[in-house]
């Protein structure tokens, strides 16, 4: 009996082994355009090469096989999840910020698809608790992003639990509010509030990336010579700053200045650098506001009119690790937002 069988519905098939998947796959075996049956699944192929199975979940057409568990396995070690999407099989992943909010988003997001992760945050932080929700799959390691020993130890810690690393998400930051000067109490703005928010937002975030690219480099290529991907998080502030923002929307928009100059730094070394602005979103500090403040501030949203949630950040994220085209880029994430 042959491995493939064209037909309008399902049939009993013999399952053939992943060589020979791969080789009738090469040679073309299924046209598209074509329903076909495959070890008991109904799928299709598509024009531009692609198997879709009833359940939405795809795969590229070459060199891909499908292992025993039913799984779309390719070559490069990737697989389809539940969800329908590719995630590289095991990848392992730091979250700094990891603890709350939208890198506690990422991290969850991760290893539901797969990953591994390192959740990076403050010894205050409640980075335990979420790494033992993670299961195995998860660790914390207690992080001040402005510290090169403490960033040397998670990337070591990485090492020696998940054996590497494939991607960063800098998630760490603070919020700083201040006019520059105060004309009722004739004070200006505290210079060392405005230095700790560079610190911990940009150059904290910088000390990150430059100290894990090491880790990263070590990787192997695919087929692209790709070897993992950085993703930094700025705001909707570097563009948009506000009264009182003025130390925030500085960091902010660093990050965003030297996201093109380190993409084209690590082009070489096969590692993309990709940063994220987003808008409004449910975090900590955000659900602590009074709930009239909420209100009007999804009032401010075009469309969705709410704030956004870390899973919608977390699918971003997962966007930019799954297309390596996306590149010294700064995307922002803010539902239309324009701030004035």
């Amino acid at each position: 009996m042959s491995s493939y069988l064209l037909c309008d519905q399902p049939k009993v098939v013999q399952e053939p082994g992943p060589d020979k998947i791969k080789e009738e796959i090469k040679s073309k075996v299924l046209r598209p355009g074509l329903w076909c049956c495959l070890l008991y699944a109904r799928c299709w192929m598509s024009e531009a090469g692609c198997w879709v199975s009833e359940a939405g979940c795809w795969v590229s057409e070459a060199g891909c096989w499908v292992s025993e568990a039913g799984c779309w396995v390719s070559e490069a070690g990737c697989w389809v999840s539940e969800a329908g999407c590719w995630v590289p099989l095991g990848l392992v992943g730091l979250v700094t910020g990891g603890a709350s909010g939208l890198g506690r988003g990422t991290a969850e997001h991760l290893v539901k698809h797969g990953g591994r992760v390192v959740i990076c945050d403050l010894p205050s932080s409640k980075g335990r608790e979420a790494a033992k929700q993670l299961a195995g799959n998860g660790a914390f390691v207690p992080v001040d992003v402005t510290s090169e020993d403490d960033v040397k130890n998670a990337l070591q810690t990485t090492v020696d639990k998940f054996g590497r690393l494939d991607v960063v998400v800098n998630c760490a930051g603070i919020i700083t509010a201040s006019r520059v000067y105060n004309v009722k109490k004739d004070q200006p703005f505290d210079l060392k509030a405005f230095q700790r928010t560079i610190d911990v937002n940009l150059i904290g975030t910088f000390n990150v990336i430059r100290l894990a690219v090491g880790l990263i480099s070590k990787n192997a290529s695919d087929g692209d010579g790709q070897r993992g991907v950085i993703i930094n998080t700025s705001s909707v502030a570097a563009f948009d700053g506000q009264i009182g923002q003025a130390a925030y929307s500085a960091s902010k928009a660093g990050i965003v200045g030297m996201t093109l100059p380190l993409a084209r730094d690590l082009a070489k070394q096969g590692i993309r650098v990709v940063t994220i602005a987003p808008g409004m979103f449910r975090t900590p500090l955000v659900d602590a506001m009074p709930e009239k403040v909420l209100r009007e501030l999804e009032a401010g949203v075009p469309f969705p009119s709410r704030l956004g949630q870390p899973h919608e950040f977390a699918l971003l994220v997962q966007s930019i690790i799954q297309n390596p085209m996306l590149n010294g880029e700064t995307i922002r994430l803010d539902g239309a937002l324009r701030m004035q």
